[in-house]
């Protein structure tokens, strides 16, 4: 017959066993979950800590090419042949296109036989039993015009051949045969675009920029060399890092809006980057490492007039003024005013208020509740 007080110690010991097994599970439980964002009365709070900060602007772009050349024979004349084709990579030196020639040594015979003439003048003139000094330079004067026209024609002759000046793409072909060239010869497209119709336009497609305009305001806070993010839209979620390569010193006025213009280089040129693609482009325009920081939501009023509202450790609110250094976008930097684990009131916005983090870019260390 089993001993009934044995009985009843093992079974007090097995409950207490149970008690501290679950009691460690409970504890292991307890200090694996992280704590959560308590509400109190409807009142978000979060503790003032160090954190980074960056404060940003952006805006919409456009991919443009650094430079575009319109390409033209230097004389005009008759096309009779083209070699190439709009989209075609070509080298420097490469024939683009070539002048009917016959009508060019025409030019050009004519040109040298007027050369000819006003010298047969000139001579007659200084031969004359009486010299005219009037007449004599007006011969003089026929003579260098004929001379410097029948040069002209023979540049023509010489250049009936179009090559092209550099290395590039070509991104529009308009000569034809049989169609005719004005002479206008190889310019840069001030603006990135034609004025008037090219023969050829050609680019360098491994040097593209972005070029975007900013407000007033905000072009005050963008200087050359600052950081920049620029995201293609037909490629999301590739940010492409670059730099501000320059800023326009004068304005442009559109429907009474003024911006200005602002150059974008790639650190990298991206894969999926295209002339005329839609970007937008966000420039870092201060940042702060491992300093006071709180939720901007948090802050009311600016400069002198700025506050926070604080708790104490008995849930008291009250008005409290700071400071102000970097304000961010998420996180502003605090100067003075608070101290590292106070308790600030965030604002209510309907939304999901910013979670601190200690990663670079808007974030602090700490936790809401």
């Amino acid at each position: 017959m089993r001993n009934p007080r044995r009985r009843r110690l093992v079974i007090i010991n097995s409950a207490l066993a149970l008690l501290i097994v679950a009691g460690g599970v409970a504890t292991y439980l307890a200090l694996r979950t992280p704590a959560k964002a308590e509400t109190r009365a409807g009142v978000r709070t979060v503790a003032v800590a160090k954190g980074n900060v960056s404060a940003t602007i952006s805006a919409s772009g456009t991919v443009t090419a650094a430079k575009i050349l319109n390409v033209d024979f230097t004389a005009a004349g008759k096309i009779n042949d083209v070699r190439v084709r709009a989209g075609q990579v070509v080298k420097a030196g490469d024939v683009l296109a070539t002048l009917d020639t016959k009508v060019l040594q025409q030019n050009s015979n004519a040109a040298w036989a007027a050369v000819t003439s006003a010298k047969a003048d000139l001579t007659a003139a200084q031969a004359a039993t009486k010299v005219d000094a009037s007449q004599v330079a007006r011969a003089q004067s026929s003579l260098v015009s004929a001379e410097a026209k029948a040069e002209q024609a023979d540049d023509a002759l010489e250049n009936s051949t179009l090559k092209a000046p550099s290395a590039g793409t070509l991104l529009a072909v308009n000569a034809e045969v049989g169609g005719s060239s004005s002479g206008g010869g190889t310019k840069t497209a001030s603006t990135g675009t034609n004025a008037g119709t090219p023969l050829f336009q050609l680019t360098d497609l491994t040097n593209l920029q972005v070029r975007a305009a900013f407000t007033e305001a905000d072009s005050l806070k963008v200087q050359v060399g600052q950081a920049v993010t620029v995201a293609l839209n037909a490629a999301p979620g590739k940010p492409a890092p670059g730099k501000v390569a320059t800023v326009d010193p004068t304005p442009t006025t559109q429907n009474s809006v003024v911006t200005y213009g602002v150059t974008v280089t790639f650190d990298q040129l991206p894969a999926e980057v295209r002339l005329g693609q839609s970007a937008s482009i966000t420039v870092v325009t201060g940042a702060k490492e491992g300093v006071l920081v709180v939720p901007t939501s948090a802050v009311r009023g600016s400069g002198n007039r700025a506050s926070v509202t604080v708790v104490d450790a008995a849930g008291a609110q009250s008005s409290k003024a700071v400071q102000l250094g970097l304000q961010g976008d998420l996180y502003t930097e605090v100067t003075g005013g608070l101290t590292e684990g106070e308790r600030i009131v965030l604002a209510t916005t309907g939304g999901a208020n910013p979670q601190p983090t200690t990663q670079r870019g808007n974030g602090a260390s700490g936790r809401t509740r």
